[in-house]
């Protein structure tokens, strides 16, 4: 199988509250927007974050959304 680079992702992560959930990212700093459409889902786009270097080589972040969500995004370190 061919090696394969994500240059972007978009993960799915469930919320109770879908308007009180963009908000929340409004406030983080990030564009959020809800879909135009009979589903209830968003997006929510930015490039603001907090990374720090960790020992084991990667620069990540972790945030704890009010949901209980976890989410931990990380890239080797100096790139």
């Amino acid at each position: 199988m061919p090696d394969i680079a994500f240059t972007d992702v978009a993960p799915v992560v469930p919320v109770r509250d879908l308007d009180a959930a963009l908000e929340r990212y409004r406030r983080l700093g990030f564009t959020a927007r809800a879909h135009d459409g009979p589903q209830a889902y968003g997006f929510v786009e930015g490039r603001f974050v907090e990374p720090s270097d960790t020992p084991y080589g990667l620069r990540e972040f972790t945030y704890v959304d009010a949901d209980g969500t976890a989410h931990r995004v990380g890239s080797p370190a100096g790139s």
